[in-house]
């Protein structure tokens, strides 16, 4: 069945027993919740539990008459989101339907999510006549690409003539390691190469490190240089040596233990917590939890079971005053069936030892089978 079918059921079922002046227990309810979920609405058996034994429900079943109430749809949703991820509480919506005798995908009010506003045919649509001085319009609308593709020409071309000075002024002689003279006006206004016209030319310096002989550059010592130098520059280019490697500094060290020290302490705790819960000790259970944890590990839900276990337990995000953990709870029941499910902790590291503040549900890793 459905989920909405599963929620008109399980209200027929509340409204014949209350009818019939029968006590709800907990352990009822969670017993029928249990045999109402078939295989493929397994997932839903933790929210539904919960819902079931919350205040705003038990509530709303006694009124009268029960389970009327339409806006009551708010307040379990609201109830749900408050623990449990999204996706459950997105297929809870057509279950809490049920419930409360709504349609499937119905309002608070019960009416239908449908918008009673005929939509506007497309032929219907007043068409405003052009005006005048509009008839250059779609002559526009043409010349608009050959304007974009002449900008786009134009910078094209930019950028192949910045490509060409940039190659030219690579192979220049300036960047080559020659020394072009300045062209300088004559006695008779013509351009020189290099010197004045009636004027004999001055001799260059000689670049030291360069000489012009064939065969490559090789080196050599220019006028006024010290041979010491020279010899440097000889015996080949000087190595510089690599920085010393720094020792880190004691205070990542220190934080770093400080938070392995604080996600182990919670791994204990989280470990101490299912312990007690498994022997039915709640006086210890209940000293390793906050109150505002105290919905999750409910007496009632945890009578059921034999035993209970959790493990790989591992940290996934810390901070200065908490950790938050990913583990898997086994639930092991009298009959000798397994369920395995998937849960966040998030314990407060400021109390000695740490104590769970929330945990919520997070998935079921292995639904309720024969235990090999």
């Amino acid at each position: 069945m459905s989920d909405h079918e599963l929620g008109v059921r399980l209200r027929e079922i509340l409204l014949q027993e209350r009818a019939r002046v029968l006590p709800l227990e907990a352990r009822r309810l969670q017993a029928l919740v249990g045999d109402l979920c078939e295989h493929e609405q397994l997932a839903l058996v933790p929210p539904l539990r919960h819902l079931l034994l919350s205040p705003a429900f038990l509530s709303e079943l006694g009124r009268t008459p029960p389970l009327s109430e339409p806006r009551s749809r708010l307040r379990f949703l609201q109830e749900l989101r408050e623990v449990f991820a999204t996706p459950l509480c997105e297929r809870m919506e057509a279950v809490v339907e049920g419930l409360l005798g709504l349609p499937a995908n119905g309002r608070t009010d019960g009416s239908a999510l449908t918008d009673p506003t005929p939509a506007m045919p497309v032929s219907a649509i007043p068409v405003p006549p052009p005006q005048r001085g509009e008839g250059a319009g779609p002559a526009a609308l043409k010349a608009w690409p050959i304007a974009l593709a002449g900008f786009l020409g134009g910078a094209l071309l930019l950028a192949l003539a910045g490509v060409l000075f940039w190659l030219a002024e690579r192979n220049s002689p300036a960047l080559q390691g020659a020394t072009p003279s300045l062209p300088s006006r004559g006695a008779g206004g013509a351009i020189g190469l290099g010197r004045n016209e009636g004027t004999e030319p001055e001799a260059s310096p000689q670049i030291e490190g360069l000489s012009g002989a064939a065969g490559g550059l090789t080196p050599s010592v220019g006028v006024g240089s010290d041979p010491a130098a020279a010899a440097s520059a000889r015996s080949g280019p000087v190595e510089t040596p690599p920085a010393p490697v720094l020792p880190e500094g004691p205070g990542s060290t220190e934080q770093g233990a400080e938070g392995q020290a604080a996600a182990a302490a919670a791994v204990r705790t989280v470990e101490s917590l299912y312990q007690a819960l498994s022997r039915q000790d709640f006086s210890a259970a209940r000293a390793l939890f906050s109150g505002e944890a105290a919905n999750q590990f409910d007496q009632a839900f945890f009578r059921q079971f034999t035993r209970v276990e959790v493990a790989d337990l591992q940290p996934t995000s810390r901070s200065a005053g908490s950790v938050t953990l990913d583990g898997v709870v086994s639930f092991f029941y009298p009959d000798g069936s397994l369920q395995k499910e998937a849960r966040t902790f998030t314990l407060d590291t400021n109390s000695d030892p740490p104590r769970v503040v929330a945990s919520a549900f997070g998935m079921v890793v292995r639904p309720r089978s024969p235990n090999p």
